[in-house]
């Protein structure tokens, strides 16, 4: 396997570097390629940019890895429970994660990055003064939005809330979903995060 600025071995002749005056023993030149045979990083460093170095293909200690260099952890808490990821959700979680630290935290890409893990059902608004409104539209999976809660996307200081509006909600058009000047009928309401 070649890899990009790492030694590559398979053109390599260990017997070239063997002085001239041993080259001619068959024992000394057995024991050389033994040797290297056993010594040649190749198959290792090969390994290791599979498993730990690459993030596409990346698994278990080596997601890890750049979990805590993204700094975004395996187990999140979803609903009073600890949950586990699996790799290939942690490093979907992973890419995003980076993503995000790279990111102007703008909604337009908070609500990108949102609709790439979860769905096109939660969006995030600006309500208020440093408050930012997670509205939920849809039933989504309480632990998908739990880990997305958990990526700390929102900028300092600013606030988080959620809001569900599940199911039919009674409005009328162009007056922002207000029936004669009420509210919207819809079940539950906000809750404070602590994000």
């Amino acid at each position: 396997m070649s890899i990009p600025g790492f030694f590559d071995a398979s053109d390599f002749d260990i017997l070239r570097v063997l002085q001239s005056q041993y080259a001619g023993s068959p024992r000394l030149k057995s024991l050389t390629v033994t040797c290297w045979s056993l010594l040649n990083p190749e198959s290792s460093i090969g390994l290791m940019y599979e498993h730990m170095i690459d993030p596409w293909t990346a698994d278990g200690a080596g997601l890890d890895v750049w979990g805590r260099i993204v700094a975004t952890a395996r187990r999140i808490y979803a609903a009073g429970e600890s949950v586990i990821l699996d790799d290939y959700t942690y490093r979907k979680y992973i890419f995003v994660k980076a993503l995000f630290n790279l990111t102007n935290s703008s909604l337009h890409s908070i609500n990108f990055f949102c609709g790439q893990l979860i769905s096109s059902g939660v969006r995030v608004l600006h309500t208020d003064t440093m408050v930012l409104t997670v509205l939920v539209t849809e039933i989504v999976d309480p632990q998908a939005l739990q880990a997305f809660l958990n990526l700390r996307w929102s900028p300092t200081g600013v606030g988080v809330k959620i809001y569900y509006a599940l199911g039919p909600i009674f409005g009328f058009n162009g007056s922002g979903l207000h029936p004669f000047n009420q509210a919207p009928f819809v079940n539950g309401g906000p809750q404070d995060l602590d994000v």
